[in-house]
């Protein structure tokens, strides 16, 4: 994940108080419907080994991804957008919001390790604490953050 990447995670509301960093926690299936709907929201698709991956046009983009257990046709264990706010893309993020609230589940950021219902005044509290938002005014100083942070978590 980029330093100009915010990245959510939708989760299903049964996984409340899991980490979903460790946790497997979609024992219970994401909907067809979520998952069709998700799979149109950005133009580039393509699939490598477990994934499916959805990305936008040009360069230091947002991209969508579908993780399976093993190989396409498996189950899901994991649906994450990694938004660039440097694109000025909101409608991505507001159709992503979107279909959390439509499917009922929650947001996790991985930046805050929380999660949060899918309302735009908490997703936006979040994101503004996070590098992929400090990107957008002081990229260098995001990415000496971000380094900074690899580095020192690496060192554990």
């Amino acid at each position: 994940m980029g330093a100009h990447h915010y990245h959510l995670e939708m989760l299903p509301r049964k996984s409340v108080g899991v980490d979903p960093e460790v946790d497997d926690v979609w024992n219970e299936q994401p909907p067809d419907t979520l998952l069709a709907e998700l799979r149109t929201m950005l133009p580039n698709g393509k699939t490598w080994g477990d994934v499916e991956e959805f990305e936008a046009e040009g360069d230091w983009g947002s991209d969508l991804r579908i993780w399976h257990e093993d190989g396409i046709d498996s189950p899901v264990y994991s649906i994450v957008l990694r938004y660039a706010p440097v694109t000025g893309a909101h409608g991505l993020l507001e159709s992503f919001l979107a279909l959390a609230a439509k499917y009922d589940v929650l947001l996790y950021s991985r930046a805050n390790k929380r999660s949060f219902e899918p309302k735009w005044d908490e997703l936006f509290s979040d994101m503004k604490t996070t590098p992929a938002f400090k990107f957008v005014s002081d990229p260098e100083d995001a990415i000496v953050r971000a380094a900074a942070n690899i580095r020192s978590t690496s060192d554990c």
